[in-house]
């Protein structure tokens, strides 16, 4: 029993995870510690974790039978990827270039310092910022995880082959292995763990896992779908959401992710037609990339500019209500963004460069 074409449920979840993203930068515009209450908002971070494995597993599927075959162009899918990841991270880096000299600075995650890191602007340009290169973020924040996937990109062509060429649930194995002794070892050398690298070694925190994410799909398809994955899936999400909670260590809810990202992919073995599946939602997890890249440039500019131009007294008594707004209008221009620019960008990028995949939107997305 295959895997569809497009896995629906997949993509719905995608959504969730960048909405874990966003309370993880919403945090430190709070005017209370949330660690008191919950240590979801502190360890939402690892959503990132979750696109890791989770885009191993698609490019995976999308891929395996042309690398199978031997037809895939590594130039063609290299353009595909970039099609996908750099217009948007353009966008957003030029306009918190822009930020960046005024008042709003990078907002209250990394202090402006007021000299501008010219270096670190041409790492991002380049898509280099997540090698390790630098020190400390900058721009648009959450793009070094976009530097860290065109990485992995950069190496599937070369990753996946190696893995087929072996037993892949020995693989698996040996990956998840690989992963948790890394995840050890960058407790000493760094001092903390793979789980919460960004910008000083990113390619240490997702390969391993894009590793895990293209052996989990080759298991996978070779099984029979899991018994109850609905139950399954709801039973992940909150084991999830509890080891967040709790702040329990960042490895558990590796195995956790696999779990969850089988069980929504078995659903449409299945010939599911529940709400994951829902036009809504899946536009919604399709607008996730969008939601991801827009989130802290919206962030800085209601939060930020109301506590630096309007006045940290209006800032901590309104603060709810700017909450509710910044969350409304993240949702809103990700979708304009995604609508009216993402999606025609990335035609035109296709189109421009990529000859062989013009319009095959299913090449060029996840």
């Amino acid at each position: 029993m295959p895997f569809p074409s497009d896995i629906k449920t997949l993509t719905s979840l995608r959504f969730f995870a960048a909405v874990l993203i966003i309370l993880n930068h919403l945090k430190h515009y709070l005017l209370f510690d949330m660690k008191d209450y919950t240590g979801l908002w502190e360890q939402s971070y690892l959503a990132v974790d979750f696109f890791f494995i989770l885009s191993g597993f698609i490019l995976t599927h999308v891929y395996l039978g042309g690398i199978e075959s031997g037809q895939l162009s590594i130039r063609s899918f290299l353009i595909r990827r970039l099609a996908r990841l750099y217009p948007l991270h353009l966008l957003t880096l030029l306009i918190m270039t822009g930020l960046a000299m005024t008042s709003l600075r990078f907002g209250s995650i990394v202090p402006w310092s007021g000299h501008f890191p010219v270096g670190t602007f041409v790492l991002n340009f380049l898509l280099l910022h997540g090698w390790g290169f630098v020190t400390s973020l900058a721009f648009n924040i959450p793009s070094w995880s976009i530097s860290a996937e065109w990485f992995a990109y950069m190496s599937f062509p070369f990753l996946l082959p190696w893995l087929l060429a072996k037993k892949p649930g020995f693989v698996l194995i040996i990956s998840f292995g690989g992963l948790a002794a890394l995840w050890a070892l960058s407790l000493i050398y760094f001092p903390r763990p793979t789980t919460q690298l960004t910008s000083d070694c990113s390619i240490l925190r997702i390969m391993p896992e894009f590793t895990v994410g293209c052996c989990l799909y080759l298991v996978a398809r070779r099984l029979k779908p899991l018994w109850r994955p609905g139950l399954l899936l709801s039973g992940g999400s909150v084991v999830a959401l509890m080891i967040m909670h709790f702040s329990w260590p960042d490895l558990l809810i590796i195995p956790v992710f696999m779990l969850i990202i089988v069980a929504a992919a078995d659903l449409t073995r299945k010939d599911y037609r529940g709400w994951l599946a829902s036009d809504q939602m899946v536009f919604w997890g399709e607008a996730s990339y969008a939601i991801y890249m827009v989130h802290y440039v919206v962030i800085v500019l209601i939060l930020n500019g109301a506590y630096n131009y309007i006045g940290q007294d209006f800032y901590a008594h309104y603060y709810p209500a700017l909450f509710a707004l910044t969350t409304i209008v993240i949702f809103v221009v990700a979708a304009l963004v995604h609508v009216r620019f993402e999606h025609p960008a990335r035609r035109w990028v296709l189109k421009r460069f990529d000859q062989t995949g013009r319009g095959n939107a299913a090449a060029a997305g996840e």
